[in-house]
């Protein structure tokens, strides 16, 4: 047998004991796991519903930072992942946006959220409890030759 022939031929044995392995195995027994999902006797809600904020008068082409505070309360019956979306179709007059929504639950911060015009979805996963929230908006204004207004939507999702 030659030197190339002895690889290959270990090669083919090691396959058909391997598989051969395999098929030698029987089942004998099964463990079955059931689950009922439910929907929540609850849902989650947003207090108020819903927020409104204002940024004020903004000079065109001009680039401005307001943190709005505590502006509401996320409750949730169960743990979800929440989803917040900027509807971008409604930031048409931003050059530039970012929206930072930070959670907290009894002071203690959990995380937060970053939407922006190329990433508008964002997500966090939160436990049952209560959740106060906290907006900041950074933006840079489009410039404009007459007077442009509009109201910037943000959703607040759960699956289901």
């Amino acid at each position: 047998m030659t030197a190339l022939k002895k690889p290959i031929l270990a090669t083919l044995i090691a396959i058909l004991l391997t598989a051969g392995a395999a098929y030698a195995l029987k089942v004998f027994g099964r463990v079955n796991v059931a689950y009922e999902i439910v929907p929540p006797a609850e849902s989650p809600e947003l207090e108020p519903n819903p927020i409104e904020l204002n940024l004020g008068t903004i000079p065109s082409g001009s680039t401005g930072l307001e943190g709005f505070g505590k502006i509401g309360r996320l409750t949730l019956p169960a743990g979800y992942k929440i989803t917040f979306e900027l509807n971008t179709a409604t930031a048409q007059h931003s050059e530039k946006l970012e929206i930072v929504i930070e959670l907290y639950k009894e002071g203690e911060h959990i995380g937060c959220v970053l939407l922006t015009l190329s990433f508008p979805e964002d997500s966090i996963v939160l436990d049952p409890g209560t959740y106060d929230l906290e907006i900041e908006v950074r933006y840079a204004a489009k410039s404009v030759t007459s007077k442009k207004a509009g109201t910037i939507v943000i959703y607040a999702m759960r699956p289901g």
